[in-house]
């Protein structure tokens, strides 16, 4: 339940971030935040993974991918 309380920290933050942006958090699943990133945008995706980072335990290890879709086949 810790990790839970952890991601849910951080995805307000990361919420906060993007506030007035064209990006948003689409939803969370157990441990992921997946964000619906506007092309425009995508530069500030190493910011982001700084804020999801750091947490109020410390640093922790962050993993990004990208994709069109969240692997829903076509």
């Amino acid at each position: 339940s810790t990790t839970s309380d952890i991601v849910l920290e951080q995805a307000v933050k990361l919420d906060q971030f993007l506030e007035g942006r064209k990006s948003r958090i689409a939803f969370i699943i157990h441990d992921e935040v997946v964000l619906d990133m506007h092309n425009d945008e995508a530069h500030l995706l190493s910011q982001m993974e700084g804020i999801f980072a750091n947490t109020r335990f410390g640093t922790y290890m962050v993993g990004t991918k990208e994709g069109s879709d969240y692997g829903v086949a076509a």
